[in-house]
């Protein structure tokens, strides 16, 4: 692997601690998570995939199932 591959997959590889800006209510998300999601149980961690932050992509662990959720292009969601 040449060195700037390896420098890309150390910024684009796996997750990170979500951005204060970027967070989101997990109350909220355990709600639906509950309604679509079923044996999910309890959201245990949220964490942010790292690369793609124009639509950030976040990795939802409960306990029995890891999610992905995608957020929308930054500046389009609605309220």
């Amino acid at each position: 692997m040449t060195h700037d591959a390896q420098k890309y997959e150390k910024i684009f590889t796996g997750t990170k601690e979500v951005a204060e800006h970027l967070k989101i209510d997990a109350s909220k998300l355990q709600s639906w998570i509950d309604a679509h999601v079923p044996g999910a149980g309890s959201i245990k961690s949220i964490e942010q995939f790292k690369g793609g932050q124009s639509n950030p992509t976040y990795k939802i662990i409960t306990d029995n199932k890891n999610l992905v959720l995608g957020g929308c292009a930054i500046g389009s969601c609605a309220g």
